[in-house]
């Protein structure tokens, strides 16, 4: 894909994250993701959530995949670079139901 959603994505995730903050429930739904990757989600602070910048591909496509997303959170977390390409590559393969 030639286009950048990084900006993007992190603004989605930022609000998702405070959705989460606010009412993990309506998270979930809104996110299709169980209520544990939703605390997750939620625990997420600034700096973590500045190396997702590198996803540049869109996470608004509906995604019905929580392992994925449990992946990604959990490599965002630890800061593994070489988890996070992988994540980054599976994520292209992954479509909407």
């Amino acid at each position: 894909m030639d286009y950048d959603f990084s900006q993007l994505n992190l603004q989605y995730l930022i609000q998702a994250r405070d959705i989460a903050r606010h009412d993990p429930e309506i998270a979930a739904v809104l996110l299709g993701i169980p209520i544990k990757l939703v605390h997750m989600l939620a625990e997420l602070n600034p700096e973590t959530m500045t190396r997702m910048m590198e996803i540049r591909i869109p996470l608004l496509i509906p995604r019905d995949q929580p392992l994925w997303w449990s992946r990604l959170f959990k490599a965002v977390q630890k800061g593994k670079p070489a988890e996070l390409q992988a994540i980054f590559e599976h994520a292209s393969l992954i479509y909407a139901p």
